[in-house]
């Protein structure tokens, strides 16, 4: 451990700090993030519901009664969405919920049961809710994306999400897929466990508990994402916004005295500070959900060394007597720590610095803070005894280990730095048949005025959803994908396939999600890779033997990965950036699994109901670029880069939005 004056890393260096003590109360302290200048943007919110939201903590509390069995049932819950009015982070604001809590109902199943879900939309926009790592083996209209999968389901209207959970089990979670709502509420934990589960309660951990992180907006996402799409950008600039306040399990403090985001005559309060509670001289699994739009968190605790027993919903074999893990967007991490030091603890999470030199500075990349300042939040880990109550409401004094990285860290998975094996062994399929390449790119779009917005895409295509008219039913149709619309690639036909994904974004690191099953992480490499010169080193290069699966994977900028995949899921599954507003912008290609099976699924008559609703030729909000960034084209050029940024730009695909 170290003193203050020894460490480079002050609280203040840190996006999330857990105060792991007894009953602590809460600092007088505001922790606030800091700005980078005093121009002020008002931008207008929407009046306040008169319902305010209900933060429970059923929400994030995992049973120890709830049974493990291998005898399915049915298990059905009701979502009613609506706008009620929330500050967790002290700043009052119109927020989407689900039943009226934030954040939303935790579904907790077992492997081989039926999950049911009655959507009903009460707000004034189309919804839909993905069901993050879920297979939908069978039930490829239930994954939830609208334009792929789905039509949203219009306002007022209701829709009953089933899919059984077949074959997987772990830590998963779910999230409106509409726009970028689900930084404005709707997320929620989903654990499904299993019999088969290589991590046992009562032996590998005693009890366990989830830990939703998230960055926060003190603004609706629309505004957000309208200023995203204009020429002034958000906040004055094109970048993404990294967040008013860091939230943990629904409750964090935002800088009450910064004026570019206060409609002054709102309060701000700071809340009291967020806790978790946890039972003395146990081991305690923290099941780490990054449920965020923007930032990957860094996390330590205090005088609590901890073992990685998860990533995604892959069970591993992790370091162990570690200080740091991070976790990026949409991923998820359990650790099991012992909870036997009756003294003061921090869990930290830092936003990261820039990892490249030379690099954009960290004002666009998901890894960094706004100018590249950090972030601080604070919570209390409580420790209570077997009957659930508080030993000790001491204020906590712990100190942090004197090894963290923090801000200084790369942008990269954690599998980049230690090595994980999966418990469960599953080889990699080692014949492949077919294999495809998507390349990450940053460009402008230019509007019918004139002028230009920044956007992201795949292959110099960016997303536009067709959201009356879902790619599933085209090709259900026989009809064949317009790429004016969506980049895609279609493996043909059942067998492996392998997906390179290079990231030519300089300076921008991506967490690229990929519906239905996980990817084995056959390779990673510096700068892109073409398909040819994959095949030519496949066979010595990629991991065939039990690599890593997940569904999520952080890819540096300058940087590519080969995903391996066995495609015995028909179906049209979205690969997309999982930072929201960067999907808001396009950063989103359909991957097909064997088009012509798709043709002989059944359609439900109740997810054909909901295209009626929408006119087939409407467009979602991504737009599609026709221009380079000039700095970008030139910077490349002075340089003579060829691997990381010859590439890296968009170019005209299509009619030109009106």
């Amino acid at each position: 451990m170290r003193s203050d004056s020894a460490s480079p890393f002050s609280a203040l260096s840190f996006l999330l700090v857990l105060l792991v003590y007894g009953c602590a109360v809460a600092f007088g302290q505001q922790w606030r993030r800091q700005t980078p200048s005093s121009t002020t943007f008002n931008y207008p919110q929407p009046p306040l519901p008169t319902v305010s939201a209900v933060r429970d903590s059923s929400s994030w509390t995992l049973s120890p009664d709830f049974e493990i069995t291998n005898v399915p049932t049915t298990r059905e819950f009701t979502f009613d969405i609506s706008a009620v009015a929330a500050a967790p982070d002290g700043y009052p604001r119109q927020i989407y919920s689900v039943n009226g809590m934030f954040p939303g109902p935790l579904i907790e199943a077992n492997e081989g049961d039926e999950i049911v879900v009655h959507v009903t939309n009460h707000l004034d926009i189309g919804m839909t809710i993905h069901w993050h790592g879920m297979f939908q083996n069978g039930t490829q209209f239930m994954d939830g994306v609208p334009g792929i999968s789905q039509c949203p389901i219009a306002p007022g209207k209701t829709f009953t999400y089933r899919f059984r959970v077949q074959n997987q089990y772990g830590s998963y979670w779910w999230h409106s897929h509409f726009g970028n709502t689900l930084a404005d509420g709707l997320v929620g934990g989903l654990i499904v466990h299993s019999v088969r589960d290589p991590l046992v309660r009562g032996r590998d951990f005693d009890e366990e508990t989830i830990v939703m992180v998230q960055d926060w907006m003190d603004v609706q996402s629309e505004t957000i994402v309208a200023g995203l799409h204009s020429d002034k950008g958000y906040r004055g600039t094109l970048a993404p916004p990294q967040g008013d306040a860091i939230l943990l399990n629904g409750l964090g403090r935002t800088n009450c005295s910064n004026l570019d985001i206060q409609d002054l005559s709102l309060p701000c309060t700071a809340p009291a500070l967020p806790e978790i509670r946890v039972t003395a001289g146990k081991r305690v699994r923290l099941r780490i959900l990054n449920v965020g739009s923007f930032g990957m968190f860094r996390i330590s605790i205090d005088e609590h060394a901890f073992e990685v027993v998860e990533v995604d919903d892959t069970a591993v074999w992790g370091p162990s007597g570690i200080h740091e893990i991070q976790v990026s967007t949409a991923q998820r991490t359990s650790i099991v720590i012992d909870t036997d030091r009756g003294q003061p603890a921090m869990l930290v999470t830092s936003i990261l610095d820039d990892e490249e030199e030379g690099s954009t500075g960290g004002l666009i990349a998901a890894c960094v803070g706004s100018a590249g300042l950090p972030q601080t939040a604070l919570a209390v880990l409580r420790y209570v005894d077997e009957n659930g109550e508080c030993t000790t409401t001491s204020l906590p004094d712990s100190q942090p280990w004197d090894d963290l990285q923090g801000p200084a860290a790369k942008c990269q998975d954690i599998d980049q730095e230690y090595e994980l094996t999966p418990r469960e062994v599953q080889n990699a399929p080692t014949e492949i048949f077919q294999t495809h390449s998507m390349s990450s790119s940053l460009g402008r779009f230019v509007g019918k005025d004139g002028h230009k917005i920044g956007t992201f895409g795949f292959n110099n295509i960016t997303y536009q959803a067709q959201i009356g008219n879902p790619l599933l039913h085209q090709l259900q149709q026989g009809k064949t994908i317009d790429d004016a619309y969506i980049a895609h690639a279609e493996f043909d036909r059942l067998g492996g396939g392998d997906l390179i994904v290079n990231n030519l974004d300089l300076g921008i690191s991506h967490p690229f999600h990929f519906h239905g099953k996980p990817f084995h992480i056959a390779a990673r490499g510096e700068g892109n890779i073409t398909v040819e010169e994959w095949e030519a080193i496949r066979d010595t290069r990629a991991k065939t033997d039990n690599p890593l699966r997940r569904d999520v994977i952080q890819i540096p900028g300058g940087h590519w990965a080969v995903l391996r995949m066995y495609t015995n899921l028909p179906g049209v599954w979205p690969l997309h950036c999982h930072i929201g507003w960067h999907l808001s912008e396009g950063k989103l290609a359909a991957i097909v699994f064997q088009p012509e099976a798709i043709r002989s699924i059944d359609q439900p008559e109740e997810w054909l109901e909901l295209c009626r609703d929408y006119d087939h030729d409407e467009l979602g909000p991504a737009k599609r670029a026709v221009s380079p960034f000039e700095a970008d084209l030139s910077e490349a050029r002075a340089r003579g880069d060829q691997g990381k940024s010859r590439r890296g730009w968009l170019m005209r695909r299509g009619p030109r939005d009106d």
